[in-house]
């Protein structure tokens, strides 16, 4: 049917409006989106199980913990830069995705020679 129409009437351009425009820039001279994006996700990558370890030092520090997460529950505090209080969202919404911070920084710590 598709093709019928579009040898009768041509094709229509599709206005992408409802395809967020990082998408629209990434794909935009692919022939055929839907491969295109199934085949950048199409990635068998093995990684390392995370460790399954106590993260904390002892058990009071995890009764500390779990004690302020109770009363942070408690107070329904949210804290800021986790994305999710709507005034951090877009102007369209809760956002669809998000870039997500790997690796290690050592803050607050000076090496000095001694």
């Amino acid at each position: 049917m598709r093709l019928i129409g579009e040898l009768k009437y041509g094709k229509y351009a599709d206005s992408f409006d409802e395809i967020h425009s990082d998408v629209r820039n990434r794909y935009q001279n692919e022939v055929n989106i839907n491969e295109a994006i199934a085949g950048d996700q199409n990635h068998n990558i093995a990684i390392d199980v995370a460790d399954h370890q106590f993260p904390f030092k002892s058990e009071l520090a995890a009764d500390i913990f779990g004690q302020a997460l109770a009363d942070a529950k408690t107070a329904e505090i949210i804290p800021l830069q986790l994305g999710v209080l709507p005034e951090e969202w877009e102007a369209n919404g809760y956002p669809e995705s998000e870039t997500v911070k790997v690796g290690r920084k050592d803050v607050g710590r000076s090496k000095t020679a001694t």
